[in-house]
């Protein structure tokens, strides 16, 4: 028999969670309403209202080794933290991380078909929607000016796009899912065409040249894989073209700041900024190569390796480097981390592009046979899904050498959709059922479904379902 649904209840809850978590009204509501702040609580609340369905039900727990590695790292760089600097600054990032991850295996737990995963993409592409109006917003409150672009105020009542740092990556993100998102749905979406003007508008207006460089990159892959590329080539010189003709000095702007990437280099501007930081981080590493000076504590830790004086010479003091970023997500695990973070994250990378793949593989192997991946949605969908959600992930990974988008919540997001992902469309039935005494699915055929009121079941192995329970979350490393 194939596993039984989990309630409604659970799911909604799932549904909720992740639409409060993305569009975070309660952030809205408490930076215009102060005496709000206390609503923030509910989120947290309803999160372990969901933590307590997800041990008292009786279903599949699946887990996400990579990700637990990451949290149990965090975990140890509190105790870190407490010897080389704030343990206090640590245990917020543990917060930080946390709350995805949970949210992740419950989300694992209670969308266990892909027409229930379905749901939370669209959340997710509508969030990128929805930011990508604020930024349009933003021009109104927040104009341009004769001032540098990189100070805006851009959306002020959200903790990490309020500035161009996480902003821009976020609307690289928008432009490239919304592409393949309106790929995937038919009709086309028209949504996701004004969900890929918004974006472009505030990937000029955030005037990142991290941000402009993982354009680039998207860019070219997408029209690398474009079936039409001329096509593809006159839209993209059509927007060009339209956009510089709309607003003709922003253009200019643009174009002149992007030449700086070549013209400054590490010698001047941000770039030699960047360039000391650095280099200090690779300093404060060596305090402790194995596991780094904790979470979000280089600022408390670089001046047991700086001397002030040195610090001074390049416009630094104690108070100004307490809370710096190093505007570098590599830097920021080699000296937080260590070479246990590194190391993990080289594995976070993999294992996400190695399970991102295995998905489009038995995708295209279930096409060439005639057969379905997922019962009811089409290759073209799945296909569209799984490269926006590769291509946007790899533009993160462009800005994380840049900006610090190590510890804003988009990261574990983006972790979990994918994984998600994989298990959605049974996928990993694969490795499980070769764990399961030698039974081994085809490519082609990694689950059969069948529809059951409205929705999609999947019957597995019998070997699988004899003990729902029996998988710790642990179980496999590179399951």
């Amino acid at each position: 028999m194939p596993p039984k649904e989990p309630d409604a209840l659970a799911f909604r809850i799932i549904v909720l969670l992740w639409f409060l978590y993305l569009f975070t009204p309660h952030k809205l509501l408490q930076y215009y309403v102060p005496a709000a702040s206390p609503v923030t609580w509910l989120l947290e609340i309803l999160l372990f209202v969901e933590i307590g369905l997800y041990f008292t039900t009786n279903r599949e727990r699946r887990g996400y080794p990579a990700f637990t590695i990451l949290m149990g790292l965090t975990v140890l760089g509190v105790f870190m933290a407490a010897i080389f600097g704030n343990w206090g600054r640590a245990l917020s990032v543990v917060r930080t991380f946390y709350q995805p991850y949970l949210l992740a295996l419950l989300t694992f737990a209670f969308c266990t078909t892909f027409q229930r995963a379905t749901a939370i993409y669209k959340l997710f592409f509508l969030h990128l929607l929805y930011f990508g109006a604020w930024g349009l917003a933003s021009l109104y409150y927040s104009p341009l000016g004769a001032t540098d672009p990189g100070l805006r105020n851009i959306i002020p009542w959200h903790v990490n796009y309020d500035n161009r740092d996480a902003f821009g990556p976020l609307m690289v993100i928008g432009f490239v899912f919304s592409a393949y998102y309106m790929n995937a749905v038919t009709p086309r979406s028209r949504l996701a065409i004004l969900s890929m003007v918004l974006s472009l508008l505030g990937i000029v207006t955030s005037f990142g040249r991290g941000v402009f460089l993982s354009l680039l990159l998207a860019c070219g892959l997408m029209w690398l894989r474009a079936k039409n590329k001329s096509q593809a080539l006159l839209i993209v010189v059509a927007l060009a073209v339209i956009g510089a003709a709309a607003a003709p000095n922003t253009a200019e702007r643009y174009l002149t700041s992007m030449g700086t990437i070549f013209s400054e280099g590490t010698h001047k501007g941000t770039g030699a900024d960047r360039k000391i930081l650095w280099t200090w981080a690779a300093r404060v590493f060596m305090l402790n190569p194995i596991s780094g000076v904790g979470p979000a504590n280089f600022g408390i830790a670089v001046f047991k390796v700086v001397p002030p004086g040195e610090a001074t010479q390049h416009d630094y003091t104690q108070g100004t480097l307490w809370g710096r970023a190093l505007h570098s997500t590599p830097m920021t695990v080699l000296s937080e981390y260590g070479t246990l973070g590194i190391l993990t994250m080289i594995f976070l990378i993999f294992d996400y592009f190695r399970t991102n793949a295995a998905v489009r593989r038995a995708n295209r192997e279930a096409e060439a046979k005639g057969t379905q991946l997922v019962a009811g949605f089409s290759h073209n969908y799945i296909d569209n899904i799984a490269l926006g959600l590769q291509t946007a992930f790899l533009t993160l990974c462009i800005n994380s050498i840049f900006y610090e988008i190590f510890y804003v919540a988009l990261f574990g997001h983006m972790l979990a959709l994918n994984r998600l992902f994989y298990f959605a469309t049974n996928t990993h039935r694969e490795h499980d059922a070769a764990l399961a005494g030698g039974f081994r699915l085809k490519k082609s055929e990694p689950a059969a479904a069948v529809a059951s009121s409205g929705s999609i079941s999947v019957i597995s192995p019998p070997a699988l379902n004899a003990h729902p329970l029996a998988r710790p979350v642990m179980r496999g490393l590179f399951r």
